[in-house]
C-alpha cells in the first residue's frame, strides 16, 4: 500500500464475532502483498491469543505496564503478526491504555496494515483505540440488539471524527441474508461483507487457527477475501500485484495465490505435509493439538514457542 493503514474492528455487543473478523481480515490481507498485523486492543477481555494459540513471552500488557517493545510481543500468525493481550486482572490493572498511541504508530511504520480487535460496548478502553484508527470497521449479526449497539458505536465514532467504512455483518443464513438493503439503514452505513453462519469457524477457532488458514475454499475465507480486496479497492489498489487465475472463485485459492499447494502451506505457516488446501481438508495450525497432539512441540518450528516473545520474528517477516 502507498501509505500504511489503521482500521479498528468494533462492535457494541460481545459475541457477533467481532475477533474473528479481525483476525481473518488481517490474514486476507496477508493473502495478497500486505504485511498486516492484528493487535488486541480489547485491553479488558483479550481473547486475540485464544484465537490464535496461546503464546509464551510479552504480550501487550508488558508492552504497556513495562515499556517492552512492542517487537518482543508480535507473533507469528502464519503469514501475519499478532500482538496479543495479557490473561490477568493484574497485567490489565497495570496497562495502561494511553501507550496505545505509541504502539499503533511504531506498528504503522512498519506494517502496510494494523488491524485493532476493540473491545466490545463503550468505555474508555474503547474509545482510545477508536480514536487511534483511520477507519472503523463495525461487526453485527443481523439480530435487532447487535445492530442497535452498532449503531452506537457509530454515533461515537461521529464524535471522535473517526470515519466508519462500513459494516460486517456474520453468522448469516439464508432466513436473513437478504436483509442487507435494512442493516444499512438501521445503521447508517453500508454492508460491505456479508459472513455466512458456518460450522468451520468454530472449527477453526477450536484449533487456534484463522478459516482463513484453516478452509480457504470455505465461504466464510472467501467472504473475508472479498472485504480485504473491497477494502484495497477503496483506496485505488489491488490486494494482490497479479490477479488469481481466471476462472477461480474468489477465496478457493486464497492461500496458494499463483503458486501450489506447497507454496500455500509455506504462507499459512502449518508446516504440515497432511491436509490439501485444493481438496478442502482441514490444515492444523501451529502450536494447535491437531497439529501436536502429544504436547510435544518443536521451539524451532514456532516463534510462540520459545519463551520470549516474537525473537525477531518482526523483523525476519517483514525485513524493516
Amino acid at each position: 500500500m502507498s501509505d500504511p493503514i489503521v482500521y479498528a474492528v468494533a462492535s457494541g455487543k460481545g459475541g457477533v464475532g467481532k475477533t474473528t473478523t479481525a483476525v481473518n481480515l488481517t490474514a486476507a490481507f496477508a493473502t495478497g502483498d500486505r504485511s498486516s498485523v492484528v493487535v488486541d486492543a480489547d485491553l479488558g477481555m483479550a481473547t486475540l491469543a485464544t484465537s490464535l494459540g496461546d503464546v509464551e513471552g510479552p504480550t501487550l500488557y508488558d508492552v504497556l505496564a513495562d515499556g517492552v517493545p512492542v517487537e518482543e510481543a508480535s507473533y507469528d500468525g502464519g503469514g501475519f503478526a499478532f500482538v496479543p493481550g495479557g490473561g490477568t486482572l493484574e497485567g490489565y490493572a497495570d496497562a495502561d491504555p494511553g501507550g496505545l498511541g505509541d504502539v499503533v504508530e511504531t506498528l504503522r511504520d512498519s506494517f502496510d496494515v494494523v488491524v485493532l480487535d476493540v473491545g466490545a460496548g463503550l468505555s474508555h478502553d474503547t474509545i482510545v483505540p477508536l480514536g487511534l484508527a483511520d477507519e472503523i470497521l463495525l461487526v453485527s449479526t443481523p439480530e435487532t440488539a447487535a445492530l442497535e449497539s452498532a449503531e452506537r458505536v457509530h454515533e461515537l465514532a461521529e464524535r471522535l471524527d473517526t470515519p466508519v467504512t462500513g459494516l460486517v455483518l456474520t453468522r448469516v443464513t439464508e432466513a436473513n441474508e437478504r436483509a442487507t438493503e435494512a442493516v444499512e439503514a438501521a445503521v447508517g452505513v453500508p454492508v460491505l461483507a456479508v459472513v455466512p453462519d458456518d460450522e468451520v469457524v468454530y472449527e477453526s477457532a477450536a484449533i487456534g487457527s484463522p478459516v482463513v488458514t484453516n478452509a480457504p475454499q470455505s465461504p466464510v475465507t472467501a467472504a473475508y477475501v472479498d472485504l480485504a480486496e473491497a477494502l484495497c479497492d477503496r483506496l485505488g489498489e489491488d490486494l494482490r500485484s497479479e490477479p488469481v487465475p481466471e476462472g477461480t472463485a474468489t477465496g478457493e485459492t486464497v492461500l496458494a495465490g499463483l503458486a501450489g499447494p506447497e507454496r500455500a502451506r509455506e504462507v499459512a505457516g502449518s508446516g504440515c505435509s497432511e491436509g490439501d488446501p485444493e481438496s478442502g481438508d482441514d490444515v492444523a495450525a501451529p502450536g494447535s493439538d491437531a497439529a501436536d497432539p502429544d504436547g510435544e512441540g518443536d521451539a524451532e518450528d514456532s516463534d510462540r514457542d520459545d519463551g520470549g516473545g516474537s525473537g525477531g520474528f518482526f523483523s525476519r517477516l517483514f525485513g524493516r
